[in-house]
């Protein structure tokens, strides 16, 4: 090989291996330049993109330890005014569909029964006519649904209106909870955004949608936003598409216990919801809980596993006074009775002793006029009827009372010629004793339970 061809070989080699250096050194320069842009964009992400995901979740954590502790403390509503919920206040009617508790119009969750049928819900045919026998020989209405034993303490004392947790509900309609949790935190995350905090960034107005998760250790929101932030000056650009609020509040437990308990409540007049334990949840009663409306009661609910504002979680629920049952007593028979008639129309007074009725006799005290003219004579002599059981029960717990008295027949006063007919004969032949079972210090006219069994008396002593 020549010379010059040997140099122009080597010329060449050193091109090609300079331009390779040099296209090595542009690609890793660009490279480089690439790399240092994108650390700078996730930077100002970081440092832009962390207050705002920050402020977001503090707003909506915010507004849903408002919603969910008023939804409790108003047992299962949130109302529109104020609130955000579903629920107008125009509609609330103190006493009938709420009551206002501790500066909270707090919804009744258990209403008193209503209408007539195999069950009634008057006085004194509540709950029914032969309470609490169900046997066919017992009772002049059909049989209690269910009652094989001779008797049953289970029917109709209330309706339960609490409002479900999701999903419909029956009449009247009353929103769920869940939807009014929905609407009252998609409002008022909504108010409480304002964007123009943030000077540095574009923030495309999000279509926010709320969901809520009632799982059954917490309650979980959700809120899809499909967030985008833009730097001013191009520099970068990122997405926030949900933020989530956990909050540890069994709501869907509580929620259950309390239906579970005012279920019971509203079906078996011997229930008493302060027996219910389990799930850590404790039931306590505000008896009386206003003084305007006789004989309502709050019944409260804590969860010691649920907290909020670091207490425990409380589910508040009104429920109606409903009235006393007295059960039936059929008509006894006594072996011998002899009974001094008051002028106020009334024999002696009556008392109860074991499953008896006593006569006072002492209101025979030789002053009561006597038919044939003259008066009574005093007498020592008690007439006792047995009546078996003579019980009263009370729905809400509250301690009950009986008032008795006999109604006498309409005797003939004055005269000492009077001549008994035989029809007046017969009707000294029974007294009407008159049983009144009513809730002691709560006077609700409507709620006092009565009945009126007709003593008879096989035998008379002789009155001519």
């Amino acid at each position: 090989m020549k010379q010059g061809q040997l140099s122009l070989m080597i010329i060449v080699g050193l091109v090609v291996v300079i331009m390779t250096g040099v296209g090595y050194y542009i690609v890793n320069s660009e490279s480089e330049t690439r790399q240092t842009d994108a650390v700078k964009g996730v930077q100002l992400s970081r440092e832009i993109v962390q207050p705002i995901r920050e402020y977001v979740t503090g707003c909506l954590k915010a507004a849903a330890n408002d919603a969910v502790k008023q939804i409790g403390m108003q047992g299962g509503v949130l109302y529109s005014e104020n609130q955000g919920g579903l629920t107008p206040r125009g509609d609330l009617i103190s006493g009938v569909n709420s009551l206002n508790y501790d500066d909270f119009d707090v919804w009744y969750g258990l209403y008193a029964p209503e209408g007539e049928g195999l069950y009634s819900s008057y006085v004194p045919t509540y709950p029914w006519k032969s309470f609490p026998f169900c046997k066919e020989s017992m009772e002049p209405i059909p049989a209690a649904p269910g009652c094989s034993s001779g008797r049953t303490y289970k029917g109709y004392y209330g309706i339960n209106r609490l409002p479900v947790l999701n999903g419909t509900t029956l009449q009247p309609a009353q929103p769920s909870m869940e939807s009014q949790l929905v609407a009252a935190v998609q409002k008022n995350v909504d108010s409480c955004l304002d964007w123009s905090k943030f000077v540095q960034v574009d923030i495309t107005p999000p279509h926010s949608v709320v969901q809520v998760m009632l799982n059954d250790e917490d309650t979980t929101f959700i809120l899809n936003a499909s967030l985008v932030v833009k730097m001013k000056d191009g520099s970068g650009e990122t997405a926030l598409p949900t933020f989530t609020a956990k909050m540890p509040v069994r709501l869907k437990k509580v929620h259950n216990v309390t239906k579970q308990v005012i279920d019971a409540d509203a079906t078996d007049i011997t229930y008493d919801p302060l027996t219910y334990f389990g799930d850590a949840i404790h039931v306590s009663i505000v008896r009386n809980a206003s003084d305007n409306i006789a004989g309502d009661d709050l019944l409260v609910f804590t969860d010691a596993a649920s907290k909020i504002d670091g207490n425990p979680y409380e589910f508040r629920v009104m429920r109606h006074n409903r009235p006393p049952a007295l059960s039936y007593i059929p008509n006894p028979t006594t072996l011998q009775i002899q009974l001094c008639a008051l002028q106020s129309g009334y024999a002696a007074n009556v008392t109860r002793e074991g499953d008896h009725l006593v006569f006072n006799v002492d209101d025979c005290d030789g002053t009561v006029p006597h038919p044939k003219g003259g008066v009574w004579p005093p007498t020592n002599y008690a007439a006792n009827s047995s009546l078996g059981e003579i019980v009263s029960f009370d729905p809400d717990e509250d301690e009950v009372f009986m008032t008795m008295r006999a109604g006498g027949t309409d005797l003939v006063a004055g005269g000492d010629k009077h001549k008994f007919s035989p029809s007046e004969k017969s009707a000294l032949q029974k007294v009407s004793v008159y049983i009144m079972a009513e809730e002691k210090e709560i006077y609700v006219p409507h709620n006092i339970d009565d009945q009126e069994v007709e003593i008879f008396a096989k035998s008379l002593l002789p009155l001519n």
